[in-house]
């Protein structure tokens, strides 16, 4: 039931970036600072649960070591490693996306979507599908955009999904169906359904907001994702596919809003304490006043 709605969410990452992002100037300082605010993150906890693993299970893999150590250039985490190239990229893309009239703007995202599509075909280029999203919050911000019946498709597009998933699952095709074209679509008319809503302002969501990207860097650690689907949440002897949805559902949300929420809370009081996300400003800070580092750069 999960598998569709994963990629949906990368989707609605992405897409919510490319909405607040899309129509501004992009400094590289500032690209900076987002990258290293993701890349800090995802460090603390690939090395943080490399050293829980290796402790309670007593073994140690130096090939996961390495990965965890360098969680971007070793793909440990696909969307990671392909959110910072995007986030790096963005003063090259945003100049693109606001240099360019509507209808060029409209043909980029035609050419991008079928590449998206031939994603499930190809099962190559994943980034692509980063990419896709974010020219769509773009073009929202600043062209707008309207489909009208949007509660009708999208549920029946939810729908459609599910029962793909459901039946081709077992001829070991349903994956392909959860990335490409089709998250990229669902989250688009979410998040159109979204800013046609009343706005309102709620502190536990924004909150547990916060704790989001912690919850997929710590369940889809290698190990973590092994134990949790192979070892706690073994379902494969379940006949009943309903009953099976309903223990995941049970169980991803003690883990994600309960869990994770706990223990991202300490790690962001750490960072605060130690002003980690400051990090690349204070290396700035002393490049400008250092007067022989600046003589050598010149």
């Amino acid at each position: 039931m999960f598998t569709p709605y994963g990629k949906i969410g990368v989707c609605l990452f992405v897409l919510i970036t490319g909405y607040f992002l899309g129509d501004k100037f992009i400094t590289v300082i500032s690209v900076i600072n987002r990258g290293w605010k993701v890349w800090s993150e995802t460090f603390f906890y690939a090395i943080f649960m490399w050293i829980v693993f290796a402790f309670f299970s007593k073994k140690l893999s130096l090939l996961l070591l390495v990965k965890s150590i360098l969680p971007v250039t070793t793909n440990l985490y696909w969307f990671v490693t392909g959110y910072i190239i995007l986030i790096l990229l963005l003063p090259a893309i945003n100049l693109l996306l606001n240099n360019i009239n509507k209808k060029q703007f409209q043909y980029l995202i035609v050419v991008i979507m079928i590449l998206n599509f031939m994603i499930p075909v190809l099962q190559k280029n994943l980034e692509i599908m980063i990419i896709s999203p974010y020219l769509l919050g773009a073009y929202v911000k600043i062209n707008g955009f309207e489909i009208n019946h949007k509660g009708f498709y999208l549920t029946f597009i939810m729908v459609i999904s599910y029962l793909q998933v459901v039946v081709l699952n077992v001829k070991g095709h349903g994956l392909a169906l959860t990335i490409g074209i089709i998250p990229t679509l669902t989250a688009l008319l979410i998040f159109l359904i979204v800013l046609e809503s009343k706005p309102f302002y709620n502190v536990t969501i924004n909150k547990l907001a916060t704790t989001t990207f912690a919850g997929y860097i710590i369940t889809e650690y290698p190990l973590m994702r092994d134990l949790l689907w192979q070892k706690i949440l073994n379902l494969s002897n379940i006949k009943s596919a309903l009953f099976a949805d309903l223990i995941g559902f049970s169980a991803i949300f003690i883990i994600l809003y309960i869990g994770v929420f706990l223990v991202d809370l300490v790690r962001q009081k750490i960072f605060n304490i130690l002003k980690i996300d400051n990090i690349p400003e204070h290396i700035v800070a002393f490049i400008k006043n250092n007067s022989y580092i600046k003589r050598y750069l010149k």
